[in-house]
């Protein structure tokens, strides 16, 4: 996914929010475990989308909006 994100200010953007979301994830899973926990629910959003869509025709507007998912499963 990082390889699509072309521009430096894409890849700033999307930086940004991860590392947002990374500290929202902190709140309640703990330092130690929210980055695999973070991982693993971006995993699991991109292999269903992959199942249920195809492909990612805008990356950074996916991953941009990733936190604001629902934060089941």
């Amino acid at each position: 996914m990082w390889a699509l994100l072309e521009r430096p200010a894409a890849r700033k953007l999307v930086e940004a929010a991860a590392r947002g979301e990374l500290a929202r994830v902190v709140g309640f899973a703990g330092r130690t475990d929210a980055p695999q926990v973070l991982a693993d629910r971006l995993a699991r959003r991109l292999e269903d989308l992959k199942r249920l869509a195809g492909s990612i025709k805008d990356p950074v507007g996916w991953l941009i909006g990733l936190p604001s998912w629902p934060h089941s499963r």
